[in-house]
């Protein structure tokens, strides 16, 4: 505790929010923060089934529990889900150039999917 009280010391508000976040999310395990990186390639709040292929259904609940997902409803009931703005980047930056372009694949396979849905509806 007193590590942790002298890491967060005299630091703004911003910091130590983002300092928190990462400690919880390393302390949650190594596959749960690798969800988390794969997960930062979402900028907006996107439906369950876009982290189906991430592991998602097992990390979803818990990262909304840790407060390292964001959880929003919409009127019809939905959820959708996105990496905590605040450490977003930092999880993203985690992954190599190969990895962030293959989850930009990934990402943008899931919108064009989404795009094909809403124009047959």
């Amino acid at each position: 505790m007193a590590a942790l009280e002298a890491a967060i010391k005299g630091k703004g508000e911003e910091f130590i929010q983002t300092y928190l976040a990462e400690v919880i999310a390393e302390t949650a395990g190594e596959e749960f923060e690798g969800f988390l990186r794969l997960a930062a390639v979402y900028r907006v709040p996107v439906r369950a089934e876009a982290f189906k292929d991430l592991g998602g259904g097992k990390h979803l609940e818990r990262g909304v529990a840790l407060t390292l997902l964001e959880q929003e409803r919409m009127g019809d009931n939905k959820s959708f889900y996105w990496v905590t703005p605040v450490i977003r980047e930092l999880q993203w930056d985690k992954l190599g150039a190969n990895e962030k372009r293959h989850m930009h694949g990934v990402a943008f396979g899931w919108f064009d999917e989404e795009i094909k849905i809403s124009e047959r509806v």
